[in-house]
């Protein structure tokens, strides 16, 4: 009988937007359990006016979010079916 197992895991996204209209997301796994706006908005901005990122040709223009995201995995496994 197969086992079935749960792993979790959590990320920070951070959501910029660019020069080109488009979207740029960064995630950073594990962040600390503490982690807020009051830590992220800062840093987000800082990479916004210190030009931290080229994404392509295109440059980072606004911070538009942040956000943690919790993920639950069961692996049902299901080898040989």
């Amino acid at each position: 009988m197969a086992q079935e197992k749960t792993t979790t895991s959590k990320a920070l996204y951070m959501v910029f937007q660019l020069d080109n209209g488009k979207n740029f997301t960064l995630s950073i796994k594990d962040p600390k359990d503490d982690v807020s706006s009051e830590m992220v908005a800062p840093v987000m901005q800082m990479a916004v006016t210190k030009n931290v990122f080229l994404v392509g040709t295109a440059r980072v223009t606004a911070a538009i979010d942040a956000y943690v995201r919790d993920t639950t995995k069961l692996d049902l496994n299901t080898e040989g079916v």
